[in-house]
């Protein structure tokens, strides 16, 4: 038997074959020892569309890992998502996704996203990922709604001379499998699990159901969707980190907001495929709703693209969002005042992204939210407390400048599974307070005795020149501890305050949250605990 079997060397171009076998004829090429690998040099595309700067690895021993010692390197930047090997034998092709890797048209993907492709493959894409998950190359044909026949190991639409009609057909529906792949392993990993691990059980889990599938899958389809999700949540049982509970909780949300997605995607025609706002949308798919499934498991944020009454609204925020420039925090920090539906409120956002907004209703709330970056757009997570009681409500909050305002958007879930939203625009606070707010903190401007009277309760809080409190609630009795404490790096008139409350009979209660002189040389302090908040003005 031929030990040099073709079989075993699609990846080897026809002249190495030939040397390396003792055919081709010809006494000039040197003699090949068993000692000395034959590398040849192998060309291939990583595609969901053309993805570029991702890590390609010839997968030697098919471990689901870029070792070192194997061929390894980055596809183009060129919008091509070539990529070229130098490559002894046929192995497994894997591609791993970082925080540089965006697709042909400049969004980035989930860091840590893994596709896979069989030995012999030119191409690794999500298909081919489908394949190595286990399905027949027949079973995701007709999953993704091929004709009976296509090899998805090879097919590449997006090559020189490429027809648009095909490269719609491959990318829209390899968005709907990675919208729906990339949530689900977001959900699944932020539970604690490692990340490679959850997109491997998502990426088994939609295999799983490509086998069964007796026709195209609907991904738009919420039921479909759900069905995914169970199977990887089977296939992460046993898999160290992940929490089913979590995980389960957020399962609801995971498969509307993959189907609404999925039907925007969808919806997208052949004409309107190379468009910016086609660009964007691909942007929310592959950001925003990993990101937003990650903050419902991991904070219990609602997944606001989970609303189908408001979901045309959201994806315009979005995809302004994801042309626009850059956000920054810095542009955001400071003092902002204005009103939502007639209530008064003020909001100061602190250089690390929280943001502390007090609305001024009859019972004051209290909401700290934390922002982070995406796109042209700050979004994260927000409590809200309402003054006076233990009542707490979580919402998702965006924020952005526009015209020297901060906007955006607040957006509650109900228990019924419907959504307010509610937007609001922001103005720059007085200059008193601009100036107030401007200038340093220092724990010699807080070292003293001050009183206040609050809700019918008189305050007594003393602090040394340290910013160590001694306090009391002349009417109550309960006494108050804790230190002040300069944010490093921050020159702003805030100071970090840890204040816990000790009231005869209770348990002690620890509040945190921010202290700082007014624009009146009066000290104010906004904190919360888990059970309520203070608001304290002397």
């Amino acid at each position: 038997m031929n030990k040099c079997s073709p079989v075993l060397y699609l990846a080897i171009s026809a002249a190495v074959w030939l040397s390396a076998c003792g055919g081709g004829g010809g006494g000039g090429t040197p003699p090949v020892t068993p000692d000395t690998p034959v590398l040849t040099t192998f060309n291939g595309a990583a595609l969901k569309g053309p993805l570029n700067n991702a890590l390609v690895c010839a997968d030697e021993n098919d471990n689901g890992k870029c070792d070192a010692g194997e061929p390894s390197t980055r596809t183009s930047s060129d919008g091509s998502g070539s990529f070229t090997l130098k490559l002894a034998k046929a192995a497994p092709l894997l591609l791993i996704t970082d925080a540089d890797t965006k697709d042909d048209r400049g969004n980035a993907l989930t860091p840590g996203t893994v596709l896979k492709a069989p030995a012999g493959s030119s191409v690794v894409s999500v298909a081919t990922t489908m394949i190595k998950a286990g399905a027949s190359n027949e079973q995701v044909s007709k999953a993704l709604g091929y004709v009976a026949g296509t090899d998805f190991t090879t097919l590449n639409p997006f090559k020189t001379g490429g027809v648009v009609a095909d490269q719609y057909k491959f990318e829209t529906a390899a968005m709907q499998v990675y919208t729906a792949i990339s949530a689900i392993a977001s959900g699944a990993s932020s539970t604690g699990a490692d990340v490679n691990v959850a997109f491997e059980s998502a990426f088994k889990a939609m295999a799983e159901t490509s086998k069964t599938a007796t026709q195209a899958l609907d991904f738009t389809s919420p039921a479909v969707i759900d069905g995914i999700a169970g199977k990887t949540k089977a296939n992460m049982s046993a898999v160290a980190g992940f929490d089913a509970v979590k995980f389960e909780a957020a399962r609801a949300d995971l498969q509307a907001a993959v189907a609404n997605v999925n039907t925007a995607i969808k919806a997208v025609s052949q004409d309107d495929f190379k468009k910016s706002d086609t660009n964007s949308l691909y942007s929310v798919a592959v950001k925003s709703l990993g990101d937003q499934m990650a903050s419902r498991v991991k904070d219990d944020i609602p997944v606001t693209l989970a609303d189908t009454a408001h979901i045309s609204a959201i994806l315009t925020e979005q995809k302004t969002a994801a042309i626009a420039p850059v956000a920054k925090v810095s542009d955001m920090v400071g003092f902002w005042e204005g009103s939502i539906n007639n209530v008064k409120l003020s909001t100061l956002v602190l250089s690390d992204g929280t943001a502390w907004t007090v609305f001024n209703e009859t019972a004051p709330k209290v909401m700290r939210a934390t922002l982070k970056v995406n796109g042209g757009l700050a979004s994260g997570g927000a409590d809200v407390y309402i003054y006076g009681g233990s009542t707490k409500s979580t919402l998702a909050m965006t924020a952005a400048i526009n015209q020297g305002n901060l906007v955006g958007a607040l957006t509650y879930a109900n228990k019924d599974g419907t959504f307010q939203r509610t937007d609001y625009s922001l103005g720059v606070a007085n200059a008193a307070k601009k100036a107030a707010y401007s200038k340093a903190a220092t724990l010699a401007a807080m070292a003293k005795k001050w009183t206040a009277t609050i809700s019918g309760q008189s305050f007594e809080w003393t602090f040394s020149s340290t910013g160590v409190l001694s306090g009391v609630n002349l009417t109550t009795g309960c006494t108050y501890a804790g230190p002040l404490s300069l944010r490093s790096g921050d020159s702003s008139a805030i100071m970090n305050a840890s204040i816990t409350e000790q009231c005869d009979g209770l348990a002690a209660t620890v509040f945190t949250g921010i202290a700082y002189i007014n624009e009146n040389n009066r000290p104010e302090f906004v904190l919360i605990s888990n059970s309520r908040p203070v608001l304290l003005s002397f």
